[in-house]
């Protein structure tokens, strides 16, 4: 029988396996070329711990040469400051739904905007109380709050748990809640959504929506296995007795419930009820079957099909073998350096920059947030709702980068005496809008990825991995 990678096409909206390719060459202890960023030491951090860790000042993230629109180092730390606010300002949202509603920030005037519900100093100081930079906050006053936003969301999941409503995407700049469905065969879709939202929220608009399923990568890793780097397991045969097999991408290092070590990636990696007569286990490889074996795939996410109410994260974990250990860092500036992750991003704010490494494009790509906590449904791979989704533009995601890394904030730390990221989540995959009957989102391709808050709550992690 002949052996192959095969790419799996759902037939509605499934995920996009992403992974990037030609990733660095590091030692058999798992250090790096020269990033001077590294101590060397390694420890496990809750979330909590993790999303506080200072990595210092934010800088420019260079690529073919070009810094970040062509502002000189003081000019970008001084635009992005306030970016470190974020976990402080989103707390203060959820601690008051209904005072507040979303926050975005402004690439042109460097600030964070904050949406109240009434034009009160008593709400804004629960803001300006918790920050350092208050000149850098702005504040807008908008009719509909986060809890509008947030019950409209579940009551309308509940009620189209078939997919007919495809997607739901708060657009915060807009104050507004984009309902995506197929179609509208009976002509009263549109009063049946509104009646389950808060009265005037909802734009209902009518969209073709399409996902795939990707994979490749050829590089094997010598020592500790990095974010982004190829892994493959989910042997399967095809009706012509051809073995094919699937591939994803490293998201994160990680303790699991039992103090395990594991890998994070992505859940529709691992099969959903594979057929005992063509699935071969639950080994994974580090990069296939004829290179090492690195683990067994022990746990993975699900949402049911028949309730939208209960979506989850696209995540699982891969159980490390003893010997098998990962690196906290990713390949960036050069493809025999690394720059360490530290801590957790947490703030998933929009107009903020992430950036993604998997195991096909090779390097590490520059993403805006456009829109969060967006709902859609997948509807097969084990999933129905998926939750609190994140949405960016920037480069495609290709073939295998699924359960890739999502780092963020590119910061010079000084007690490192070196640069740092932050681990924002793992990537999920990528949706086209083909079409959109909608003046506020643009139809196109979009990156999706998991949050790393999601995805430890949903795995039930003890704590993630980061360079000390």
């Amino acid at each position: 029988m002949k052996k192959r990678f095969k790419v799996l096409l759902p037939s509605v909206l499934t995920v996009v396996s992403l992974m990037l390719s030609a990733v660095p060459v590091f030692g058999a202890d798992g250090t790096g070329g020269g990033n001077s960023g590294f101590t060397g030491k390694e420890v496990i951090k809750t979330l909590e711990e993790a999303s506080n860790v200072d990595n210092g000042e934010l800088r420019p993230f260079v690529a073919n040469g070009l810094k970040d629109k062509g502002l000189s180092d003081a000019e970008f730390v001084e635009k992005n400051k306030v970016k470190k606010e974020a976990p402080a300002i989103k707390k203060t949202l959820e601690e008051n739904p209904e005072e507040f509603s979303g926050m975005y920030y402004d690439d042109e005037k460097g600030t964070i905007v904050v949406q109240v519900t009434k034009d009160s100093e008593e709400v804004k100081n629960k803001v300006k109380n918790k920050i350092k930079n208050k000149d850098k906050v702005e504040f807008k006053t908008v009719k509909y709050s986060k809890k509008d936003i947030d019950e409209s969301k579940k009551r309308i999941k509940k009620e189209y748990k078939d997919g007919q409503v495809q997607v739901l995407i708060p657009d915060v700049k807009n104050n507004k809640l984009i309902v995506m469905v197929k179609d509208d065969k009976d002509g009263n879709l549109k009063n049946k959504i509104e009646s389950l939202a808060t009265p005037g929220l909802v734009e209902i608009k009518k969209a073709t929506i399409k996902a795939e399923k990707l994979a490749t990568d050829e590089f094997v890793y010598p020592g500790e296995i990095p974010g982004g780097a190829r892994i493959t397991g989910e042997y399967l045969s095809d009706p012509s007795g051809d073995i094919y097999f699937t591939a994803c991408s490293v998201g994160f290092h990680a303790v699991d419930a039992f103090d395990s070590n594991v890998l994070v990636t992505s859940g529709h990696c691992r099969a959903v009820n594979p057929n005992p007569n063509s699935y071969t286990g639950s080994q994974w490889f580090q990069f296939s079957d004829e290179d090492r074996a690195i683990g067994n795939y022990s746990r993975r996410t699900f949402s049911s099909q028949t309730d939208g109410s209960d979506g989850v994260s696209d995540s699982g974990y891969i159980a490390y073998y003893p010997g098998v250990s990962g690196s906290p860092s990713v390949a960036y500036p050069s493809q025999t350096d690394r720059t360490p992750i530290v801590g957790a991003y947490i703030s998933e704010l929009v107009g903020d920059t992430v950036y993604f490494r998997g195991s096909s494009t090779g390097y590490l790509t520059k993403q805006t947030i456009r829109y969060t906590n967006v709902d859609f449904f997948w509807g097969e791979g084990g999933y129905a709702y998926n939750d609190n989704e994140i949405l960016t533009t920037g480069q495609d995601a290709i073939r295998g980068d699924s359960g890739g890394t999502v780092a963020a904030q590119y910061a010079w730390d000084n007690n490192r005496g070196g640069y740092t990221f932050k681990i924002a989540g793992i990537i999920t995959g990528r949706v086209w809008i083909e079409e959109a009957d909608s003046d506020v989102v643009e139809a196109g391709i979009y990156n999706v990825y998991d949050p790393i808050w999601m995805v430890y709550r949903d795995l039930r992690l003890k704590g993630i991995k980061v360079s000390q």
